[in-house]
């Protein structure tokens, strides 16, 4: 098992009181397995990619549930252990529309040449012509 989230629960403190953003939340995902969180704004995807990768806000608790990965608790990771982790084996996408898949933003492909999206996306359709 690659990941492995056990009833996550996670707690905003705040000047109202606790607001609970997931409550016994469970997934799991093997590897080569591709997974997608899907769901209303509000309903705690961003809020479990973030617990998992250690990077909830100073004002979050998370008083129950585990996270596995690679057969590590992330929960009982240090910070400097999770960034180890974090961004070479592990990371995310963020929502910021405009940033997260730019077509203009360079990425290196797998033959370590920059490419950008519009670079592969010609590519695929000279490739079929």
């Amino acid at each position: 098992m690659l990941l492995e989230i056990k009833n996550l629960s996670v707690e905003f403190h705040s000047m109202r009181g606790m607001v609970r953003a997931l409550h016994e939340v469970s997934l799991s995902v093997d590897r080569g397995e591709v997974v997608g969180i899907v769901g209303e704004s509000g309903s705690g995807k961003s809020v479990t990619a973030l617990a998992i990768l250690g990077l909830l806000e100073k004002n979050a608790a998370i008083p129950s549930g585990e996270i596995w990965f690679s057969g590590q608790n992330i929960l009982a990771l240090s910070q400097k252990e999770k960034q180890s982790i974090r961004g070479k084996r592990i990371g995310m996408v963020f929502q910021e529309p405009m940033t997260a898949l730019h077509p203009t933003m360079r990425s290196v492909a797998r033959s370590g040449r920059p490419q950008t999206a519009l670079d592969h996306n010609r590519r695929r359709s000279s490739q079929s012509s």
